[in-house]
């Protein structure tokens, strides 16, 4: 068995992403996201990034997934929480919503403010969930993301306010 680490920055500048070769599996830290039980179903789960404060960089974090999908896991482990199976479906949902994040965090920053980002993100990631999931409870949804929510949008908003 052979570790190799992996810098992956995107999420925060220190994160590392650690490759196992005799299961061909990645342990992930924070870079793929969090994929809650609770917001899984037999043919897939819902996974968010985080970007939580204070050190969120779109590019590196596009980058840094996609250096880890280039090893081709077989699963990865996501600090929050467990295993997932790798799919093409759940790699393009989170590059589209580190996107969808910035173009959400563009609007609030220029209209409401941080509040109203913490609002607008809780309301599309539980859209995003129950879109993705078949049968998963709205209040469900609304019970697990928002806290995430609330930390990402602290994140995203230090990252405009400072991304110059």
């Amino acid at each position: 068995k052979t570790l190799t680490f992996y810098d992956t920055p995107g999420h925060a500048a220190h994160h590392h992403c650690i490759h196992e070769s005799s299961s061909n599996s990645v342990f992930t830290g924070d870079t793929l996201g969090i994929a809650y039980q609770s917001l899984r179903d037999s043919k897939t789960a819902f996974v968010c990034p985080t970007t939580t404060p204070v050190q969120f960089d779109p590019e590196a974090l596009h980058q840094s997934i996609d250096k880890v999908m280039a090893l081709n896991p077989t699963a990865l482990y996501l600090t929050h929480y467990g295993e997932l199976t790798p799919s093409a479906q759940i790699i393009a949902g989170l590059h589209e919503q580190i996107e969808d994040f910035i173009a959400l965090t563009q609007i609030a920053m220029q209209e409401g403010g941080e509040p109203q980002l913490k609002q607008q993100l809780t309301d599309y990631l539980v859209q995003r969930a129950l879109n993705t999931l078949e049968a998963v409870d709205e209040e469900i949804a609304h019970h697990w993301l928002k806290l995430d929510a609330d930390l990402s949008a602290q994140g995203l908003a230090f990252w405009w306010q400072h991304r110059r």
